[in-house]
């Protein structure tokens, strides 16, 4: 509650024993303070902003921010009187429910939920932290020898209270085994959420091709145990890295979180790999043939992604200082080592930043170095060395002193920056090290730089020489999910990944014996036909390509 809002009062503030008003949030922007709220003093205000809300909005899910991330607290009112956390659970609880029962019996939910609140709230969102002897921003402190994520809060309450997710993006710290650039996208965070039974998470930034790819991939499979109880949690060989988890329906889950292979069930899992069962319905980041792809499959439809296309825009380039030389006249020579895991698609400028640690964004940028090359990006091969040919200029209005030296890839026609292997310091710039720029009675003297330690480079789990991969029904190396019907089947590419061949085996795919393929169209979002694609037919498999720009394929059997 800010003081100045509308109807402020310190009797509506909870106080500390000792007569002191309780601080709450701090708005450092607006650089505001604002104070406990006392739960008993609350619903009025609650009914007020719902009875403005609920006649325009109409919403049948309503989300309370913040509430649930602190326990039911004892407090003290202005008075001097003592209120227990059983008051403060009952008035927080009361006011959830009216707020469902005004809304006509919407979903509430908060965040980072606890179990005071079961009854109350419908779910909330799990916000899993890292543990660290060092500590750090969303961090628990803890020294130990070794620790790992478990399904402690779900063993007990999965079918009373819903978490979805693991955490936010900001909050989830992902491990050198996976190199995504969106933590919600990743192995890592997808298997902590299968581990757990909960609803998947995705973000704004995921919206398109992110939310579909997991959806297809999980969505099946956590529908099925989303009111299901926890059986049995298993440390495989007592091993805390590997767990299996069991659930009272019969679905079983196999999670690896260790730093090797995990050879279980008929799949090889490697870190953060898992492999989910429950009936005809399963869900697996596997190993195939040495490539770690993703499948899912029901008793109608199927995914498949041999990850032979990037899962976001990252670039597999990595940039790092070779040397600096100072040639006098406020002039250096600065040499940067791409290491070229492979070839940019279309060719990009470098831009090299100049800039003040104590600023940010644009306005940090002090000056800017020409670091262009004769040889286009998309023909850059294994190591590239450039700025032996560039000679960058220090402006005259340009200080002595240390500045930040980043770098980063764009495309002038768009002005699109893009994602690098390594650390993003912020709008896509990666860095460097540290210039410092030295001086004698306001004239340069000399220039040197300081490296930063070079990022480490995680083990791709991308298909990055696109090698098509041997799903049983199908053979590609793109991805797409199938769905049966009595005379056809429908093919629907992921969203926006480039063209890729599919090979599929007819029976395998219509449970049915060998078929003979009779079309195939391209059809758009609401099934209509707009071009007959050409293909090559054999008894039991049929083959064809896709097109970036077509939505699916309808493909009709010979009866």
């Amino acid at each position: 509650f800010y003081p100045d809002a509308a109807d402020y009062s310190y009797d509506h503030i909870c106080f500390t024993e000792s007569g002191e008003p309780v601080k709450a949030w701090i708005n450092k922007g607006r650089d505001a303070q604002s104070y406990r709220w006392r739960p008993d003093r609350i619903m009025p205000f609650v009914k007020r902003n719902m009875k403005l809300i609920k006649p325009n909005l109409k919403p049948i899910h309503y989300f309370i921010d913040v509430f649930t991330s602190i326990p039911c607290f004892d407090y003290y009112d202005k008075q001097g009187n003592f209120h227990s956390m059983l008051e403060t659970r009952k008035c927080w609880g009361e006011s959830f429910r009216w707020i469902q029962n005004y809304l006509g019996g919407a979903i509430t939910t908060s965040e980072a939920g606890h179990d005071q609140l079961i009854g109350y709230l419908d779910g909330a969102d799990c916000q899993h932290l890292t543990l660290s002897a060092q500590g750090g921003s969303f961090v628990n402190r803890v020294g130990c020898n070794k620790w790992q994520r478990v399904p402690w809060f779900d063993a007990v309450l999965h079918d009373k209270f819903s978490l979805h997710g693991v955490g936010y993006p900001s909050r989830y710290k992902l491990t050198e085994f996976d190199d995504h650039a969106d933590p919600l996208q990743s192995d890592d965070y997808i298997s902590a959420e299968i581990l757990e039974g909960h609803a998947m998470m995705i973000d704004r930034a995921g919206f398109g091709q992110a939310a579909v790819r997991k959806y297809w991939l999980v969505q099946d499979f956590i529908r099925s145990i989303a009111l299901d109880k926890i059986k049995d949690v298993e440390f495989a060989e007592d091993d805390i890295h590997r767990q299996i988890v069991t659930w009272q329906g019969g679905a079983k889950v196999y999670v690896n979180r260790g730093k090797t292979d995990w050879r279980v069930a008929g799949k090889t899992l490697p870190p953060y790999g898992y492999f989910a069962v429950n009936g005809r319905i399963e869900s697996s980041i596997e190993r195939i043939d040495r490539q770690i792809v993703e499948q899912s499959r029901t008793a109608l439809t199927r995914y498949c992604s041999a990850r032979g296309f990037a899962l976001d825009d990252r670039l597999f380039l990595q940039p790092r200082i070779n040397r600096l030389k100072y040639l006098g006249d406020r002039r250096f020579e600065l040499l940067i080592d791409w290491d070229v895991i492979k070839p940019t698609a279309k060719n990009l400028a470098v831009f090299c930043h100049f800039a003040d640690s104590t600023q940010s964004g644009r306005e940090d940028i002090v000056f800017q170095g020409d670091l262009s090359h004769a040889t286009p990006t998309s023909q850059w091969q294994n190591m590239v060395t450039i700025g032996n040919d560039r000679v960058i200029h220090i402006p005259p209005q340009c200080p002595p002193g240390r500045y930040d030296i980043l770098i980063g890839l764009w495309d002038p026609a768009t002005g699109r920056r893009y994602k690098l292997i390594g650390d993003d310091t912020g709008g896509l710039r990666y860095e460097l090290g540290t210039l410092t720029i030295q001086a004698d009675d306001g004239q340069i003297t000399g220039v040197s730089c300081q490296k930063a330690p070079p990022a480490k480079r995680p083990v791709s789990r991308r298909n990055i020489g696109e090698a098509p991969v041997d799903f049983g029904h199908a053979v590609t190396s793109g991805a797409f999910r199938c769905q049966s019907k009595a005379d056809s089947v429908i093919i629907t590419p992921l969203p926006d990944i480039e063209p890729f061949a599919i090979r599929l085996r007819t029976a395998e795919m219509t449970q049915r014996p060998a078929i003979k393929v009779r079309s195939i169209w391209a059809v758009d979002a609401s099934g209509n036909r707009t071009r007959n694609v050409p293909f090559s037919s054999k008894t039991d498999t049929v083959e064809f390509e896709t097109r970036k720009d077509e939505f699916g394929y309808e493909i009709r059997f010979f009866n």
